[in-house]
């Protein structure tokens, strides 16, 4: 990283500079923009949201997630389909460890531990059925942004880890409880 710097080199004209004026300030060139990571959250939910609702892929997916047994019966090649799941799935976990370690100037082996519990919670939060082949993109947003409001309002009210932790484990069983009695309801099973 360079730093705001004030050198005693000459100016373009090759006179010493003044040292009554302020030093000249250049903004840092690799610093992340905080404007980046809501374009990189909007752009991946859109591209995310065109490849599950308008592509086969997209459909075979939810066909695995909901039954697999049928998807194989129905002739989609699971294996592959599996594969790709994998590939993007890297893809995006990249993406989020590149925003993660831009945000705190590095990166260490722990910076996602204990986040499991708050992307499950927000994904059925967000509609996602445990049961598979339900959900979309924008509703796991959606869930996200409920789960990290609800994180930021304990921490605010100065609650601590393990509550905040406790918390929103009720809230995931709550989440679950509801998609299985309006699944029950609903008379799917």
């Amino acid at each position: 990283w360079t730093r705001i710097t004030a050198t005693k080199e000459p100016n373009w004209n090759g006179r010493p500079p003044n040292d009554s004026a302020p030093p000249a300030r250049r903004s840092e060139p690799n610093a992340p923009s905080p404007r980046t990571a809501p374009v990189v959250l909007l752009a991946v939910t859109l591209v995310m949201t065109f490849l599950s609702t308008r592509l086969r892929f997209g459909r075979y997916v939810y066909a695995y997630g909901g039954n697999p047994e049928a998807a194989v019966l129905a002739g989609i090649n699971t294996r592959w389909t599996l594969v790709k799941i994998y590939i993007l799935m890297g893809v995006l976990c990249a993406i989020s460890a590149a925003i993660a370690a831009a945000r705190l100037n590095g990166a260490t082996l722990d910076v996602g531990q204990s986040y499991e519990l708050y992307v499950i919670a927000a994904a059925v939060v967000g509609g996602t059925s445990f049961a598979g082949g339900i959900g979309t993109i924008p509703g796991a947003v959606l869930g996200a942004f409920v789960m990290q409001a609800l994180a930021y309002g304990l921490a605010y009210s100065g609650y601590n880890s393990p509550i905040q932790n406790i918390v929103a484990g009720v809230v995931l069983i709550l989440a679950v409880g509801f998609d299985t009695y309006s699944r029950r309801r609903g008379g799917r099973t």
